[in-house]
């Protein structure tokens, strides 16, 4: 079964003094189940359908752990390096646990 992957793109308003400059927001929806893996201290991921892994920041603390099979929405980081190093940052904006 494949993964699927829903991708929302967002511009903010026009630059004003209450919002910043436009700048371009993307989140994604992802299935799959999460896992501790034992590098440096531990990191928790996200192991896609599809295999992909996805670091987890920003976790909510109701975010049940480990987890079979649950939906995240998160804001990707690619240009984010952690010391995990082990698969694209999600920083995890909501979840749904059927």
């Amino acid at each position: 079964m494949g993964q699927q992957l829903n991708i929302s793109r967002q511009l903010s308003p026009s630059p004003s003094p209450s919002h910043p400059p436009l700048r371009d927001i993307m989140s994604i929806q992802v299935t799959g189940k999460i896992e501790k893996r034992d590098i440096g201290t531990g990191v928790w991921v996200l192991v896609a359908e599809d295999g992909t892994l996805y670091e987890l920041q920003k976790i909510p603390k109701d975010l049940p752990k480990p987890c079979d099979h649950l939906t995240l929405i998160g804001e990707p980081k690619p240009d984010v390096m952690t010391l995990a190093a082990i698969g694209t940052v999600l920083e995890v904006q909501s979840f749904h646990h059927p």
